[in-house]
C-alpha cells in the first residue's frame, strides 16, 4: 500500500504488548515479613519456655545423656513440690506447642504468600483470623500485653486482603 507508512492495527490503535504476571504488592511483602518475624519469635518463645523450665529443674541440657534422666529429675521435683505431673504436661504441652506449631505455621504461609493462588490468600486470612481471636481471648483474660499481636493480626488481614493484593492472588 503506502511503503513510507508503518502498518498498524485497524482504527490506528497498535496491538497491545504481551504483558507479564504483575509484581509482588508492597503489602504481600510486608504481610511476608511480618509473618515470618512472628513465627520465628513464636518457635523460639517455644523453644525458651522448654529450656526456662529444664532450668528451673535444674537439668542441664549438656549432661542429659538420655531423656528419662531429664524425666526422672522432673517427676522427682513436681512430687516434692505437690505437682500433679499429668496437670504439668498439659500445662507444658500448651505452653511450648502452641507457640511452636503457630509459628512454624506462620513461617510455612509467609514462605508460600508469593504465589499467585486465591488458596494462599485465603489461607493467610483464615490463620490470621485463627491469631486474633486466640489474641481476642487473651485480651479478654487481662493479658494486655495481647493488645499488639492483635492489632498485628488485624493490619495483616487488612494488607492482605486490600485491592492490589487480591489482584495480585488472582492473576
Amino acid at each position: 500500500m503506502y511503503p513510507q507508512y508503518p502498518q498498524h492495527a485497524p482504527y490506528g490503535y497498535a496491538p497491545a504488548p504481551p504483558q507479564g504476571p504483575p509484581p509482588l504488592p508492597g503489602t504481600v511483602t510486608a504481610v511476608r515479613v511480618l509473618m515470618f518475624l512472628g513465627g520465628l519469635l513464636g518457635v523460639l518463645f517455644g523453644a525458651g519456655v522448654a529450656v526456662l523450665f529444664g532450668a528451673m529443674l535444674g537439668v542441664d541440657p549438656r549432661q542429659v545423656e538420655d531423656l528419662s534422666d531429664a524425666q526422672e529429675v522432673a517427676l522427682q521435683v513436681m512430687a516434692e513440690e505437690g505437682i500433679d505431673p499429668a496437670a504439668m504436661a498439659v500445662v507444658l504441652g500448651l505452653a511450648i506447642g502452641i507457640p511452636v506449631v503457630t509459628g512454624l505455621i506462620s513461617m510455612f504461609l509467609s514462605a508460600v504468600a508469593g504465589r499467585r493462588s486465591r488458596l494462599w490468600l485465603w489461607s493467610i486470612v483464615a490463620f490470621q483470623a485463627f491469631l486474633a481471636l486466640g489474641w481476642g481471648v487473651q485480651l479478654l483474660a487481662l493479658n494486655l500485653l495481647a493488645v499488639i499481636p492483635l492489632v498485628l493480626c488485624i493490619v495483616k488481614i487488612a494488607l492482605i486482603t486490600g485491592t492490589r493484593a487480591r489482584q495480585y492472588y488472582a492473576s
